[in-house]
């Protein structure tokens, strides 16, 4: 009897691993449900193709980026697990600096997220030339820094890159052994960063909002707070 019971049991198992896994793999799946754009603040690209990163921070192709996901369910279609290449490798940021989800687009109808490949018909139109367009990189620097934005980019804290400067109209000098870049924001107040290299993946070495002192042109005697660290909000109020 005690031998029945325990073949009993571990067909019943195995039953149920079976029906867990049929479950799960017939389970359409909805990439980014439930989140609204509007609480993404940047996403983060690792294009395959050519080995670069960017970081796309226009609301607007964020959006539409974030939607166009959203609008179909995907299917598993195989398992990924050690197949290599990617054509571009996502990660969604929060303003807290969260990721909230990452995944790979391998194509307009093909998705990765380990361990398994999904598919969707019809094909996202125009999904991945969408991701290439929303690149910085490739857009003429137009827009003007706002304080605005200076508290959005202090969120991100250490993991400001450059990247996520580019849209952002700015001087460049060369200093001592640092690329200093200068972002004009009003009047009252500009952005200072200084880094060894300007590469979009590449982190600065300081991110200083300061104080325009008498509007003189010596930076040094300006007051300022690096706005990876310190209260953005506290300093305008002093």
């Amino acid at each position: 009897m005690k031998a029945k019971k325990k073949i009993f049991i571990g067909v019943t198992i195995l039953a149920l691993i079976v029906l867990v896994t049929l479950v799960t793999w017939i389970t359409p799946k909805t990439f980014l449900a439930g989140v609204e754009s509007k609480t993404i603040q940047s996403i983060s690209v690792r294009d395959g193709s050519s080995g670069k990163n960017y970081t796309i921070t226009n609301p607007e192709d964020i959006s539409e980026i974030v939607k166009k996901i959203q609008s179909q369910s995907f299917k598993k279609s195989g398992f990924s697990i050690f197949h290599m290449g990617t054509l571009y490798s996502l990660s969604f940021y929060d303003f807290d600096g969260k990721v909230v989800e990452e995944f790979v687009v391998n194509a307009d109808d093909t998705f990765r997220k380990d361990p398994f490949f999904y598919s969707t018909m019809p094909e996202l139109i125009k999904l991945t030339e969408i991701i290439k367009n929303a690149n910085s990189e490739l857009k003429e620097e137009t827009k003007v820094l706002t304080i605005d934005d200076v508290i959005a980019l202090s969120r991100k804290g250490d993991a400001i890159t450059f990247a996520d400067l580019r849209p952002f109209k700015h001087s460049e000098n060369i200093g001592s052994g640092l690329y200093i870049v200068i972002y004009d924001i009003d009047q009252s107040y500009y952005l200072i960063v200084g880094g060894t290299s300007t590469e979009l993946s590449d982190n600065p070495v300081y991110v200083r909002l300061a104080h325009k002192e008498d509007h003189d042109t010596f930076i040094d005697n300006d007051e300022w707070i690096d706005i990876r660290m310190d209260d953005v909000k506290k300093f305008l109020e002093e």
